[in-house]
């Protein structure tokens, strides 16, 4: 190869280098010209942004607790647990009905 030769490849490749810079800017401009004028049509037309937030679940579940005191007396305690369901449970309460999945049932 001789130098003239490697001067015209490495000015044909400067000139694609600048021709594909400008086109991706270009491209980039009028996104963000059409983002913006979009963004204030579907505020126009639904309302401004909306944000939901995430579903949680609770349980309560009532037990009985038997303490032994130091006269030999066997005492019974109800206490509640309330918390955040656990993955792995299968029983679940909702508005006061217990619903149980069972091995084997869908």
């Amino acid at each position: 190869m001789t130098i003239p030769r490697l001067f015209a490849i490495g000015f044909i490749f400067f000139c694609a280098c600048v021709a594909w810079s400008t086109l991706g800017a270009s491209v980039v401009s009028r996104t963000g010209e059409s983002d913006e004028r979009l963004a204030k049509e579907v505020a126009r037309l639904w309302g401004g942004q909306h944000e939901q937030a995430a579903p949680a679940a609770v349980v309560e579940r009532p037990r009985v607790v038997t303490e032994q005191v130091q006269e030999k007396v066997d005492v019974e305690t109800e206490q509640g647990y309330h918390g955040t369901v656990p993955e792995d449970d299968t029983d679940y309460t909702v508005a006061g009905v217990v619903a149980t999945e069972e091995e084997g049932e869908s």
